[in-house]
């Protein structure tokens, strides 16, 4: 595998071009959940730090739960999986070696609560809309909502990782927004505090220049 850029003359002609081959080798591993159960539905992205570099369904050789990824660059690599039917996520790190072919098994992490107030000028906010972001690698993205009750509070289940909130008011308007991150196994519940911030109204009044005929 390797890879080369070139470009040609103006008015067209002839290039040479030399690539130069990398060192490639296998993945092949299992999504399961926690209770041993393999994941059918689901996706395994691989990295080589912020590089993307694929994507494997979990349902590859007939088996549920497989996944296979060919011609993976040598060295470090990092798994991102995802389970569509439980919302959880789960990583591991391995290592690839030329002509190889590297076996794992990727386990979906458990959920954990986040518990989510929303105040403006430190009242809680009744109704107040929490959309919570998840910050994975770049081919995996999710999110989820809720609105606050009296307390202004939202509690929520999530899978480790890293996360950015969002809060508005609907009537005010007003948002405010935090960042917060899950560690693995992290069972008690992690309080995220939102405070809005009010929106203004500028109001504009646009005048003829002067001498302008009225009319």
């Amino acid at each position: 595998r390797g890879l080369a850029s070139v470009t040609l003359p103006e008015g067209g002609g002839d290039a040479d071009v030399t690539v130069r081959l990398q060192p490639v080798g296998f993945i092949r591993g299992l999504l399961v959940r926690a209770d041993g159960s393999r994941v059918p539905a689901g996706r395994v992205d691989a990295y080589k730090g912020a590089d993307w570099l694929g994507v494997s369904t979990t349902r590859q050789e007939g088996e549920d739960g497989r996944f296979l990824f060919a011609t993976m660059p040598v060295g470090t690599l990092s798994l991102e999986a995802w389970d569509p039917d439980t919302r959880q996520v789960g990583r591991a790190v391995v290592q690839v070696k030329e002509g190889e072919t590297t076996e794992v098994t990727l386990t979906t992490l458990d959920k954990g609560p986040v518990a989510v107030t929303v105040t403006q000028e430190g009242q809680p906010v009744l109704r107040a809309g929490i959309r919570l972001q998840y910050r994975g690698g770049a081919a995996l993205a999710f999110s989820t909502e809720a609105t606050t009750d009296a307390e202004g509070r939202a509690q929520f289940g999530l899978p480790p990782g890293d996360y950015h909130a969002a809060a508005t008011d609907p009537i005010t308007l007003a948002q405010g927004q935090a960042r917060f991150s899950r560690a693995n196994n992290q069972l008690e519940t992690i309080p995220v505090a939102i405070a809005l911030t009010a929106v203004r109204s500028l109001w504009v009044t646009t005048l003829p220049p002067p001498g302008t005929p009225a009319g």
